[in-house]
């Protein structure tokens, strides 16, 4: 599990209310889970991505709420997010305000993608940890599109019908209505709806504001990528390429802003190789996807960007010592055995 896969505070501080609405202590959820207790209380401080996750399935888990992170999400102030989070809020538009959002996430969360895209008559937004290290997470996947949805919920006064979901823990419901498509399960979570709906205005749109706040998030963003090691920023591009692109060492030297030769260097003064991160990055895709994805091995090659599945198979077996279908075969047994003893 990554220790660069990081999450700012501020958005424990935002969610502390919805943890007490729980009847829950915050203080004894930070005990259960090994996370300080000061998180609560702001400050400057950044808590392992997987510490977050695991907050939130904590308490729906000690509470039976299992829509819990779909509720906190309706109810998330965005301002605890400081400037991103005003430079949302003030955008003049929806559509600014959503591409506000995913260009500077990775100022309060790391190791994550956050893609918004137009296809045709519909936007979609698209949102995976990039951490597979990180499972369970379901709640923290429906945590974040329910805000995406509440924004447009303030936005559109008519409601917002024609919103599709899909989440990659499979379908979900909340309040008796499933929002997820089946056709669409186990992909990465991605939310619809018409295009039309990004040029509808933000009630607190401030377009001056909005360029001031943008300008200072894209100087932290370059300090921010500046600050983090170059092995763990082609980790997370190469975790980002799967499904989308081949990894080979210029393409990903190219999404970080360097050369071949100069990612290279930059890995060798880290102690790092390029194949030696690939090679793990695949390997613990391929653990996931094996364990949690019902995919022929044939797609879980041409999804980690191997040459065939044979190529993928040899690789596997000399890494882990055993075949992919005998490692699903027993993740599955694992599997079936902790839930017998749960119940």
């Amino acid at each position: 599990m990554s220790k660069y896969a990081t999450i700012s505070s501020d958005v424990l501080v935002g969610l502390c209310d919805a943890v007490c609405a729980e009847g829950v202590d915050p203080l004894n959820v930070s005990d259960a889970c090994h996370v300080s207790r000061a998180v609560w209380f702001g400050g400057d401080e950044s808590v392992l991505l997987s510490d977050f996750v695991g907050v939130l399935e904590h308490v729906a888990r000690c509470t039976d709420s299992f829509d819990f992170g779909w509720r906190a999400g309706k109810n998330f102030d965005l301002n605890c997010l400081g400037e991103l989070g005003e430079a949302i809020l003030c955008a003049p538009t929806l559509g600014l305000a959503l591409k506000t959002f995913s260009d500077y996430l990775r100022l309060v969360q790391t190791t994550t993608i956050l893609d918004f895209r137009i296809d045709g008559d519909q936007a979609l937004i698209t949102y995976r940890i990039l951490d597979p290290d990180i499972w369970p997470r379901r709640q923290d996947a429906e945590f974040t599109l329910s805000i995406f949805q509440s924004l447009l919920e303030t936005c559109i006064r008519d409601g917002c019908r024609d919103v599709s979901m899909a989440f990659e823990h499979g379908n979900a419901m909340f309040a008796g209505e499933m929002l997820s498509t089946p056709d669409l399960q186990g992909r990465p979570n991605v939310m619809t709806f018409p295009v039309r709906c990004l040029d509808v205005a933000m009630g607190a749109g401030d377009r001056i504001r909005w360029r001031e706040r943008s300008q200072r998030l894209k100087l932290a963003m370059v300090e921010r990528d500046r600050s983090r090691p170059v092995s763990a920023r082609t980790e997370a591009a190469i975790f980002g390429s799967f499904g989308r692109y081949k990894p080979n060492q210029h393409r990903v030297a190219a999404e970080l802003g360097f050369s071949s030769r100069s990612l290279h260097r930059h890995l060798q003064a880290e102690g790092e190789t390029f194949s030696g991160i690939l090679t793990d990055c695949r390997l613990r895709f391929a653990k996931h996807l094996l364990a949690h994805r019902d995919l022929p091995l044939s797609e879980i090659a041409l999804e980690l960007g191997f040459e065939d599945q044979s190529c993928f198979s040899r690789v596997f077996r000399i890494s882990t010592g055993v075949s992919p279908l005998s490692y699903r075969r027993n993740a599955i047994a694992a599997r079936a055995g902790l839930k017998s003893q749960c119940e």
